[in-house]
């Protein structure tokens, strides 16, 4: 088994064809085809059962898959590091979250504080739960995400299993965002009851029809007139945006961020308030446990508190 036929199989498995995953790492099709046949030969088992319209994991290669992808990531990161002395950067800087549209504005005041250093910046977006195994495996240095109340106990359990551990900033009611598409744009009020919602689509993450969101929806009592899919935080801004989709959201509005740095806010929407809403967001960053932060992480550290907690909520100098 060798690191080669590792990454082949994790490509393949993302292209669901031999020819495009050939294609993808530059090697022709007959290559990558022996290289994994090689592999199954090794295991025992297949991988792979391949159709006339494609390819795709047998149960056994879908386990083998799911135990090698954390080496093919932290791979990508080992290639990320030597690219980066490469270029002799002075310092670098993951970090992974459940993507925030405010994140790039504080990095470049980071970039602004360092003129004369090399800073090379990584910023990763995926569901909570992939957060903690990408910090757990040292793929990011530090994460930033919200869990909601309800949810916060078990998943400060969960973190706790793989040495992380939930730094709470700030804590948020929720709110809907709708664009000029939606009539509630041009509301009066500045907030909704969730049966207002119900003739409009809702835009969300693929993975939000799993996990803990649909019991928050319950408890809501969210309505929607089925659900526009994205997989970034741009996407569903922009879904939001340009069509009648609302997106459930945590209320910022409050955080200094938006109102000192309103370049962040680029696109028409408008955020209104759930009414009488029993649910409660928490924003936090995510750390290993008895990891000493390095300057550029306190450093980062330090915006978060300052740009999104709240100046009534930040302990005041003894």
């Amino acid at each position: 088994m060798t690191l080669n036929q590792l990454e082949y199989v994790i490509k393949v498995a993302e292209a669901g064809s031999i020819n495009k995953a050939a294609s993808q790492l530059f090697v022709s099709q007959s290559v990558l085809s022996t290289s994994i046949k090689n592999l199954e030969s090794e295991l025992g088992r297949s991988l792979f059962i391949r159709t006339t319209k494609g390819i795709r994991p047998t149960p056994f290669g879908k386990a083998f898959i799911s135990y090698i992808t954390p080496i093919g990531h932290q791979l990508a990161q080992l290639d990320n590091f030597l690219y980066q002395r490469g270029w002799n950067s002075d310092q670098s800087l993951s970090i992974v979250s459940t993507g925030f549209n405010f994140l790039n504005r504080i990095l470049q005041i980071i970039r602004e504080k360092h003129p004369n250093e090399r800073i090379h910046f990584n910023l990763h977006e995926n569901s909570s739960i992939i957060i903690m195994e990408e910090l757990s495996h040292n793929i990011s240095d530090i994460g930033l995400t919200c869990v909601y109340d309800l949810h916060l106990p078990a998943y400060r359990a969960q973190l706790k299993a793989r040495h992380l551990e939930f730094h709470k900033l700030t804590e948020m009611g929720l709110c809907v965002m709708v664009g000029p598409q939606n009539p509630l744009y041009f509301r009066q009020e500045d907030w909704i009851t969730p049966d207002m919602l119900a003739p409009f689509p809702s835009a969300m993450y693929g993975y939000m029809d799993a996990g803990p969101f649909p019991s928050l929806s319950k408890r809501i009592g969210l309505q929607s007139r089925g659900h526009i899919y994205a997989d970034s935080r741009a996407a569903l801004y922009e879904a939001v945006s340009f069509s009648d989709a609302y997106y459930l959201n945590s209320d910022y509005r409050h955080c200094p961020i938006f109102t000192e740095c309103p370049e962040v806010e680029y696109l028409p929407r408008r955020w209104l308030s759930i009414k009488d809403c029993p649910v409660r967001n928490n924003l936090g960053w995510i750390s290993r446990i008895g990891e000493a932060l390095t300057p550029l992480q306190e450093e980062l550290v330090t915006l978060f508190q300052e740009l999104l907690v709240p100046r009534e909520e930040t302990t005041p100098p003894a």
